[in-house]
């Protein structure tokens, strides 16, 4: 129990994606359940969850189209949630060890995207599901492209589970990816396409990073770019201010020296007082 509290303590002092992440499920997943209840007590015909959710007609999806990305954060039910978040926060753990935190937020937006897209093609262009309509919601394609990429980066390494022991990490990830795509059963056939979406994304950014190649980097070049553009205007305004701030200060000093100027003639300027007047009439040009 010290263990877990513990656990528990070092993971909500850690400000990190991958805290940030599930903490953004989870809240999510609370803000929908008082919502539904809510609107069931009220009586009003309103959904948060199909609001956020992903509909596979392609009309209502242009009619909603932040359902791409939200969907991946609004989960079915508190077993969808858990299962999700533990499985994220076991091969985020894994993947951290060896990429960084932008590998993961990458990882997981790109995962339920790819997801997302291929859910949407598969119902709007194959016979067999276009006559079908159906509504896509849970972040299990994201996490599924995280925990490919994962296997894909330390598949020798060893997860403890309860009354098996230590089994490598790509065992794990392929049982895990086989029930996921396969399904159980529950018709869930949507799901199950986002799920293949998913672990393509995992799998294509593992063989990248073999092959020496981050696709991450453009993410960052991006933010580079947007930092040094954010300088160059700060540079920019702080000159403008400074700028503007000496010539008050020229103004200021003229009106003094004028002032002296008028109350004592100009024969009562010093020759360094002259010099300056002189300087300030050009400047004030």
């Amino acid at each position: 129990m010290a263990h877990f509290t513990n656990t528990i303590r070092r993971f909500f002092s850690n400000d990190s994606v991958l805290r940030w992440l599930i903490v953004i499920n989870v809240v999510l997943f609370a803000v929908v359940g008082l919502t539904s209840a809510a609107m069931k007590w009220t009586g009003i015909g309103f959904s948060l969850q199909s609001y956020l959710s992903l509909p596979s007609d392609i009309s209502a999806f242009l009619h909603h189209p932040w359902t791409l990305v939200t969907y991946m954060i609004t989960q079915y039910n508190l077993l969808h949630l858990l299962f999700n978040m533990l499985c994220l926060y076991w091969f985020g753990q894994v993947l951290l060890l060896t990429l960084s935190e932008r590998h993961l937020l990458w990882l997981y937006i790109v995962g339920g995207l790819v997801g997302g897209l291929l859910y949407l093609a598969v119902y709007n262009l194959v016979p067999a599901f276009s006559h079908n309509y159906a509504m896509l919601c849970g972040s299990s394609a994201s996490v599924l492209a995280v925990m490919t990429a994962a296997a894909f980066r330390s598949p020798d390494y060893r997860l403890n589970l309860l009354l098996i022991g230590p089994v490598r990490l790509r065992w794990i990830a392929i049982i895990t990816i086989v029930l996921a795509v396969i399904g159980t059963g529950g018709g869930n056939a949507g799901g199950e396409v986002a799920h293949i979406g998913g672990v393509i994304a995992g799998a294509w950014f593992g063989l990248m990073l073999r092959r020496g190649r981050d696709v991450t980097k453009i993410f960052s070049r991006l933010s580079e770019r947007r930092k040094a553009k954010k300088e160059q205007r700060r540079i920019k305004v702080d000159k403008v201010a400074s700028a503007m701030q000496s010539r008050r200060d020229d103004m200021n000093r003229l009106d003094e020296l004028l002032d002296k100027i008028k109350q004592s003639g100009y024969k009562s300027l010093t020759h360094k007082e002259r010099a300056e007047l002189d300087a300030l009439s050009k400047r004030l040009q």
